[in-house]
């Protein structure tokens, strides 16, 4: 952060908070976050972690804006239809709050350089659309130790999923059994706010060592039934991924 002093009235309400405080509020400007996707997930993501004072939002997106994305994309403008998302993203926040450092980096994940764009970072927040990719994520964060936030929504529904490499169960041990799904699902555009925003309370909690209610568990939310479940999972031993053997993406 350029200017914690005249800034500090922005953050002042979260300053006051139990377990945060000014030793707190600091680690979060010194924090380095990496955001990937900025769509439905990843707008709300992307806002409240520059709401809460992130010092270093680095944001992965390769796409454009298409008109159906404005119904849950909120980063997005009509004017923006058709032009870069990271471009249009990185000018909002900007505006929002010119204090923190933004970084765009405009790759699709894959096997290959996902090790590579997950190191360095306190935390990354996986706002992708498909299982394939989210997998992917999960291997390139348990090689480099960096702790994850995962999230995903489809009609009424989404989930929350921590993951603290090595400490809790990571995305294989939990959902690891998924298959990949090539059609779009419908979604309230809601829904995605709603995932979000929680993506980003837990994103915060952990950062500033605040207790968790969702470590070693998976939070389902059905918004049509309006119920929160909170599934308690267990690391497996034998998971190719962060298991006692595993050596990352070569045991797929």
């Amino acid at each position: 952060m350029k200017n914690l002093e005249p800034m500090s009235n922005r953050y002042i309400r979260q300053i006051n908070l139990p377990g945060i405080g000014k030793s707190g509020q600091a680690i979060i400007e010194k924090a380095k976050v990496l955001v990937i996707g900025l769509g439905g997930l990843g707008s709300p993501v992307a806002y409240y972690l520059a709401a809460a004072g992130v010092g270093n939002i680095d944001l992965l997106d390769n796409d454009t804006i298409a008109p159906n994305n404005l119904n849950r994309q909120i980063l997005y403008d009509t004017v923006h239809v058709d032009k870069d998302k990271a471009n249009s993203a990185i000018e909002r926040l900007r505006a929002f709050n010119p204090d923190i450092n933004f970084n765009i980096i405009r790759e699709m994940i894959t096997k290959e350089n996902v090790v590579d764009l997950t190191k360095g970072y306190d935390l990354v927040l996986s706002c992708v659309d498909n299982i394939g990719a989210r997998k992917d994520i999960n291997k390139g964060c348990v090689i480099n130790k960096t702790t994850l936030v995962d999230g995903a929504v489809q009609l009424f529904s989404g989930y929350v999923l921590p993951i603290i490499p090595y400490k809790t169960p990571c995305y294989n041990c939990a959902l690891g059994d998924l298959a990949d799904q090539d059609v779009p699902k419908p979604i309230l555009g809601s829904v995605a706010g709603i995932i979000g925003t929680i993506m980003v309370t837990e994103a915060i909690k952990i950062l500033c060592n605040l207790e968790s209610g969702l470590l070693n568990k998976l939070l389902i939310c059905d918004f049509e039934e309006m119920t929160f479940n909170k599934v308690q999972i267990n690391k497996m031993s034998e998971c190719k991924v962060c298991g006692v053997d595993s050596s990352g993406l070569s045991n797929q």
